[in-house]
């Protein structure tokens, strides 16, 4: 399959021997502006339909779907020396990961660039790019199939307006961090998205990400902890999405009830005739092990802790966390989230004053010791 040349676009890289040139003028270039556009409506993993690569001169279009060996591009994204630039790049990060097997490294992401500069938490790349560049994008292709092929005119300007920008964008940024002295922290924000776990989690933490599992006693915790696994297993071996499975909320009802038979089961709201016919005995299988679990293999489950007290306390780092946000000029979330704030208190009520991982680094420079103060003046004993 030839390349095409777009009079409207950029250069879509459909031979090997043509992404092997462009490699070749990309690894000159220490910056590189990178974006991807995939599909995961209806399974597990994403699936990398482009990728849109930028130097500020060079703009082309890689078609891993056209591609047989992907290994240049690869070892460009590996090269230490030359920094990758991303818009949130979470999604990005982990499509990539899925099909090439690594990482980009280093990366400099501009929704993070952009909040450590003040302007805002989370902003889309649509309007980073009118605020700061001053030009506006069209959106029109945001739902496009991009497995589909050929790809249209349209859809090839819209990922070529996706990464042209990105690269211009990430240098006026950077010039910003450097006058305020935060470039490196919006570097090491940057590098945590790099963080591979959260793409591959341990089956026995899954019950975490399932609202509601701190009500449960247990027993039941035990139950879902089983019930979470079994499905996260499911979903990776279908390449179905969870909830494509069975949904969150039946596998709490399910580890809250703790259905005995087929007939049980089937009276729980959410639980159709066939998710019964396939997985219900599996079901009652897992809880019946839940039942036969001795206590000391039950998943963690710390005493409760008064309501008023931990209010209390985390009053008082939210407070810590506000002032420290107004003085910096930083949206108070990018400094510790509400998760973060939750996690601390917890830390302090049940062990010892020290600060979760997620508190290190520049945050630590700039709020830990004043989040340690805080609970001090809270009477926390350290």
């Amino acid at each position: 399959m030839p390349s095409h040349h777009s009079p409207t676009g950029p250069p879509v890289l459909t031979q090997d021997t043509e992404l092997q040139r462009a490699v070749q003028t990309w690894s000159k270039s220490p910056m590189l502006a990178v974006d991807t556009e995939f599909v995961r409506e209806r399974t597990f993993f994403p699936q990398l339909a482009l990728v849109q690569v930028s130097d500020g001169r060079l703009t082309a279009l890689i078609d891993p779907l056209a591609l047989e060996d992907l290994a240049p591009f690869i070892e460009l994204i590996e090269a230490e020396a030359i920094t990758k630039v991303f818009h949130s790049a979470s999604e990005d990060i982990e499509t990539i990961f899925h099909h090439l097997g690594t990482v980009p490294r280093p990366i400099f992401d501009t929704q993070v660039a952009a909040a450590f500069c003040g302007l805002g938490l989370g902003v889309g790349y649509q309007s980073l790019v009118e605020e700061v560049l001053g030009t506006k994008l069209h959106k029109a292709e945001t739902r496009s199939d991009w497995l589909a092929r050929p790809l249209s005119q349209a859809q090839l300007r819209y990922a070529a307006d996706d990464v042209e920008p990105l690269f211009h964008l990430a240098r006026l940024l950077q010039d910003r961090l450097k006058a305020l002295h935060r470039l490196e922290w919006a570097r090491e924000e940057s590098e945590l998205l790099l963080d591979v776990h959260r793409f591959d989690p341990n089956l026995e933490e899954a019950f975490q990400r399932i609202r509601g599992h701190r009500q449960l006693p247990p027993q039941k915790l035990e139950a879902l902890r089983r019930l979470a696994a079994w499905r996260e297993e499911e979903a990776r071996k279908r390449d179905l999405p969870r909830n494509f499975v069975v949904r969150s909320n039946v596998l709490l009802r399910l580890a809250r009830e703790l259905p005995k038979s087929l007939e049980d089961i089937a009276r729980i709201d959410g639980v159709g005739k066939r998710t019964l016919g396939r997985y219900g005995r599996t079901w009652l299988s897992l809880i019946e092990e839940a039942r036969g679990t001795p206590r000391e293999h039950f998943p963690e489950h710390p005493a409760p802790v008064s309501a008023r007290r931990r209010k209390a306390l985390e009053d008082e780092l939210r407070q810590a966390v506000t002032e420290a946000a107004k003085e910096l000029d930083l949206p108070a979330p990018l400094l510790a989230s509400r998760r973060a704030i939750e996690e601390l208190a917890t830390v302090m009520i049940r062990d010892h004053a020290r600060l979760p991982s997620h508190l290190s680094g520049w945050r630590r420079e700039v709020l830990g010791e004043r989040l340690l103060s805080q609970l001090r003046a809270a009477g926390v004993t350290l």
